[in-house]
């Protein structure tokens, strides 16, 4: 790191590179808003990432990922924290309709900004490290991923 440090140009270049070249993790979605708002070339360089989906702006954070061209590789990690959040139409829904079930994954605050992104070679749907937070199950796992392989990557060509 000290390299970017030496001058702007080469600190362009040398960060470029480093977006371009390793898959960033994000330990929130707050986290990768935050940087995707405030980082240009993080923005335009950005190629692989892991982010925990948890935290209120989820839908802001995944809207930004998507205007991420050069995006090709999406891990999203799971847990119950996940689902924490209300979308403005669960909250209205449950005004109605009282519910002690938890929120699905399809509730979940980001779901659709989510499954805005396309052009991805890869996504990967994993559990969030046990330390961090509960995991939730290897079903909801494996739905999700499902569905983000069918909507978000760029079909094969045979």
């Amino acid at each position: 790191m000290a390299l970017a440090r030496t001058c702007s140009q080469i600190k362009s270049e040398y960060l470029e590179f480093i977006y371009h070249k390793y898959t960033l993790y994000f330990d929130c979605s707050c986290e990768l808003n935050k940087r995707l708002k405030g980082n240009s070339t993080l923005r335009a360089s950005l190629r692989s990432i892991k982010v925990h989906w948890t935290g209120p702006v989820s839908d802001k954070a995944f809207s930004r990922l998507a205007k991420c061209k050069e995006l090709r590789h999406l891990d999203i990690a799971i847990s119950k924290s996940t689902t924490n959040f209300e979308t403005p139409r669960e909250k209205e829904m449950r005004r109605y309709f009282h519910s002690m079930k938890p929120a699905r994954l399809a509730d979940a605050l980001g779901i659709e900004e989510l499954l805005s992104i396309r052009g991805l070679t890869s996504v990967c749907v994993s559990h969030v490290n046990g330390r961090q937070s509960t995991k939730r199950t290897d079903e909801e796992r494996a739905n999700l991923q499902g569905l983000l392989i069918f909507k978000l990557r760029v079909p094969e060509l045979d």
